[in-house]
Parts: structure tokens; sequence; C-alpha cells
């Protein structure tokens, strides 16, 4: 509770932040004049006397503020509703930074009542004198601060030109005495039928806190179903100091208002838009709201755009790039990052783009799954991979549903004779994907080297590949001829062998490479490929 007619004076250091991209500053603004109806006689919301006090209110439907959906508001009676935890001492509920979803119809220090003054004579229940009658009703109780009645609440019974009649006398004498009439009210109720019901709060007999002769009315509305907001102010008497309420919405935070402005160059009828959250309406004897005057909000109601998404190719092969495109909105953005209708891509495997499309504040989602076809995985088996100069190999194929030689042949297999080695290129396909092979295929000279007239298999040599020795094996019943030559031709170690023996090949001083091990016994040849590395 505020100590009464204390003056203070107060600082403020307020950030101006522009606008940004919001869901409350988007709501939509009207302004008319509406017949304000009658008083609102709905259950009271709070007590008959509240200063700087927070009540929640159930609220008869569910009401979406800011994107959400709430049950409940919370009630100041300072002027203002929220969606959000208050403390109730926000006089500047916009723009203090510690709020949230407000709804302002006259953000300010308010008193739920009238201050008046008057003359008071000891013995007499008459007060004479009064400064203002016009927001007075008998009936109405009388705060006694200042204890001319002795602590108790004297209640109106009579009005009578400049002088209220009190069910009880005075104790006290004194002239131009401060008296205040609580009077003031917030109610609630509903009207219409599901699902289009108005909830109503009404702040009715206001006034700035310790400011005379003052009567501020003023409705909040909420309608169902459209989630619209109405503010509605009553006939209004300015006291005579001036005052600087905010008015209108604030989102989740300070960069998130929809307010308005009122200033020397307007007034609250042709009110403008804020430009910075600190933006006030000029209050004063020659600057308040008309009867009636009606503020309304509404929330965009979005048409989401329908997209879709066009690929240039709906299954590519790996590597290769694609255009999608999307149609249906005005503006995109890709998870590719891209923010125009169009993105190129090259994936590796089967993805899943996504592309927002925006109408005004409006948009929706679309996911496309680009399809990639796996390129052909090529082999190619020779039958030799070491022949002799004249002879034949053959190249065999596989892993694709169509192939292409470089010799011009569209075969799985083919049969060449190189003169000196040769490299073959392999094209294979399936669909429309491609791939390449190469291969060479190796021809030496084979200086005094026979084709081997006994298997191969019965020549034993290991390790294969070699290092720096190479042990062979003799498969003979008698000695025989042991020869190493390089893919020249050229002579690199001769030797004997016994039969049935194992006889360990120094190959320290050899290069790396490759090279052709011959065992020959009379007619009996055995050849063989190793390999130093």
């Amino acid at each position: 509770m505020k100590t009464l007619f204390l003056p203070v004076i107060s600082a403020f250091l307020w950030m101006n932040i522009q606008i940004t991209s919001a869901q409350v500053s988007s709501y939509t603004f009207s302004q008319s004049l509406q017949s304000y109806g009658n008083p609102n006689n709905g259950s009271l919301v709070g007590t008959t006397m509240q200063d700087d006090d927070v009540n929640t209110a159930v609220l008869p439907f569910n009401f979406v503020y800011n994107g959400t959906t709430y049950t409940t508001v919370n009630v100041c009676s300072n002027g203002y509703l929220s969606f959000g935890t208050l403390s109730g001492f926000e006089y500047q509920a916009i723009s203090d930074m510690s709020t949230s979803n407000i709804l302002a119809p006259f953000a300010q220090d308010m008193f739920m009542g009238t201050v008046i003054k008057g003359d008071l004579s000891s013995g007499s229940n008459s007060v004479v004198n009064v400064s203002s009658l016009g927001n007075l009703s008998v009936g109405d109780s009388l705060m006694d601060i200042f204890f001319d009645f002795g602590g108790s609440t004297p209640i109106i019974t009579a009005i009578t030109g400049n002088t209220i009649v009190l069910n009880i006398n005075s104790l006290n004498t004194v002239s131009n005495q401060d008296m205040f009439i609580m009077n003031g009210v917030i109610r609630q109720n509903v009207t219409g039928t599901s699902p289009n019901r108005i909830c109503e709060f009404e702040f009715r007999n206001m006034c700035r806190f310790t400011v005379y002769d003052e009567s501020i009315h003023f409705k909040v509305k909420l309608y169902e179903t459209t989630n619209k907001i109405e503010f509605l102010y009553g006939n209004t008497i300015p006291g005579l100091s001036s005052a600087s309420p905010e008015v209108g919405l604030k989102g989740a935070n300070n960069l998130d208002y929809n307010s308005r402005l009122v200033n020397s160059s307007n007034s609250w009828s042709t009110s403008i838009a804020s430009s910075f959250i600190s933006d006030v309406c000029d209050f004063t004897p020659n600057s308040a709201p008309d009867l009636g005057l009606s503020y309304v909000w509404s929330p965009t109601v979005c048409v989401n755009p329908t997209l879709t998404i066009s690929s240039s190719n709906p299954s590519v092969c790996v590597g290769q790039t694609v255009t999608l495109t999307a149609m249906g909105a005005a503006s995109y953005s890709w998870s590719t990052g891209s923010t125009s209708l169009n993105t190129s891509v090259s994936p590796t495997v089967n993805t899943t783009y996504t592309v927002t499309g925006f109408v005004g504040t409006c948009s929706s989602s679309l996911t496309v799954l680009q399809s990639v076809t796996p390129l052909p995985t090529l082999s190619i088996a020779q039958t030799k991979t070491l022949i002799c100069k004249g002879n034949s190999a053959t190249l065999t194929a596989s892993g694709a549903a169509t192939y292409s030689w470089s010799n011009g042949s569209n075969a799985s297999s083919i049969v060449v004779s190189p003169t000196v080695t040769t490299t073959y290129t392999l094209t294979g396909a399936n669909s429309t994907c491609v791939s390449k092979k190469i291969i060479s295929q190796v021809v030496s000279n084979c200086t005094g080297i026979d084709e081997a007239k006994t298997s191969v298999e019965n020549l034993n040599a290991y390790p294969n590949p070699f290092a720096n020795k190479l042990t062979v094996q003799n498969p003979f019943s008698r000695t025989v001829s042991l020869k190493l030559m390089d893919m020249t031709g050229r002579l690199v170690y001769e030797n004997t062998i016994e039969a049935g023996t194992n006889q360990a090949i120094d190959t320290e001083r050899l290069n790396t490479g490759m090279y052709v091990l011959l065992l020959e016994e009379g007619d009996n040849k055995l050849a063989k490929k190793v390999i130093k590395h």
C-alpha cells in the first residue's frame, strides 16, 4: 500500500527499441466510436478497495493471445491485464522490462474510487462545499483515513446541491478536507453464446492516485474464437493535472508491442501507432478519450500458403546437381540456407529437403525426397595379369547393365593381344548413371620363357609379395634350373635347386616391382609371377 498524498518523483531511463518481427506487433488495429453500453454488473474482481492489487480471474472460454492459449488472466487495479506474472507496481506496464503479455487500456498509478474535498462540522452528518458530485451516488462509502468519523465507514445517504449527507456524524470540524469515496470497482461478466461469447472486464470509477475530482471508466473485452481484444472508454472526467498512461498490447518481451501514441498533434480518437515502446497517450483536461471510443486489436488470420516443390531431375546420379523449385508463397526459406524460390543441391544419397513458404506472417512447410541413383561399381577380371608378348588375354567386366570399352567393343568380355603394356578403359552404365574403370594389361618380352606346361599352382614361392628374401621349393624329383627375371626379361638371379629342397634367394638388392620366377627341368617348366614390395 502506498502512503497517501505523499508526493513521489520518479525518474525513468527509457530504452527506445525499434519494433522487430513478433506476433503481437503483427495484430491489426482499428479505432472508432461505439456505444459504451450498460455498466457491468458481473462478479467483483478483487475487493472494492484496491491499491496496486493483482487478482486472477478465470476466463469463461479459452483465449489465444500471442500464440498461446490461456484460461485465466491477471487483473491489476492500475489499469491493465496480463497473461504473465505481475507484482502490481508496474505503473508503466508496457515498457516495464519485467512484464509480458500485457493488455493496457490505461496503465497508470490508479486509485479505485473518487477523491474529493469538502467541509466537515463536528456533530453534523453533512459534508458541504463538495468539490465534485458528478461521480458520487447514494450508497457509496467513504474511507475514514483521518479518523474524522472514529475510524468507521460512513455511507452516503443523500446528495443535495453540493452537499452530501452521511449516516454518521463527523467528530471534527475541518475545512477543505480530503476524502476518498470507495465507489471504484472491477467487474467481470460474459455475454453471448458459444462460440461467440465476450468476456468483459469493466474498470468503473477509477482515478489517478491522489488526483481530485477525476472519473475514469473503461472496459476490456475478450472475444471468443476470433481472439479479438477491445478497449472501450466510458464517460471520462480528467482531473486538473496531466498524465501519460501507456495504452496498447505487449507480447513476450520489450521487442514485441503494439501500442498507441497521443500527443499535442493528435487526439485519442486519432491515435497513431507507437514507434517506441515508451510512447504514451497524453491525458489532460483537454486530451481524454471520447465516450464510446473503441480501440480494437485483431490477431492476423493466417491463410497458410499451399506449397509445391518440383525437381529438375527426380532421380539423379551421385555427383550430379539438381534444382529444386518451390511455388505457392511470397518468400521462402530452405533447409539448405537458400532464401530464393529455388535451391541447387548435389546429394550423394537419398536426401530430404524442407522449404518454408511465407505470405506475410503466415507460413507452411513442405518436404521433398530427392532420390539418388548410385553409380555402377565396376570390376574387371583378367585371365592373365602378365602374358608374354604375342599371347592373348581375356578381360571380363561386371557390375553394370551395359558396357563400352575403349577398343570400341560393347561386350562384357573382350580378348586383347597387346604387344606392349596397354591401358584399357571400361565405361559401365546402370540406367542413366555411368562409371569408368581403367586397367593395364602388362606385356613382357618373356625372353627364354615359354608357356608353362605344368600348372603354376605347383610352383611354391613364399612370401609373395616378398621383401629381402624369397624362398622357392623344387617340386621335381631331380635338380632343376632356377631363374628370376624382371619384366623386361633381364635375368637378375640364376642357380640350381636340388630335388625336394627349398632355396632362399637374397633379394635385398632388387628394386621393388614385378618379377617372373622360372623352374626348368627338361621340357617341364614352371613359371610364377612374384612381387617385391
